[in-house]
């Protein structure tokens, strides 16, 4: 018996899934994958739009504390 290899067995378990589909549904099933490979091969993002980049006039110690002072304490401790 072969081993399969984890993309193997995935493309497995859907296969399983997919085969109590109705041919209506498969169909849909293929524009829509189809869809996602098409719009791979589109061109990249922008590094801004890929990691959302943060953008902002202070510097990073300046956000920090800004954050830290900001920051508002409702826990009520109780001495024994």
């Amino acid at each position: 018996m072969k081993t399969l290899t984890l993309n193997q067995m995935l493309v497995e378990t859907y296969v399983a899934l997919l085969r109590n589909l109705s041919r209506d549904t498969k169909l849909q099933l293929i524009a829509r994958l189809s869809q996602t490979m098409i719009g791979d091969a589109a061109a990249p993002l922008p590094e801004a739009e890929r990691f959302q980049v943060f953008e902002s006039e202070q510097s990073a110690d300046a956000l920090a504390a800004e954050i830290r002072q900001s920051r508002v304490f409702t826990r009520n401790t109780e001495t024994l």
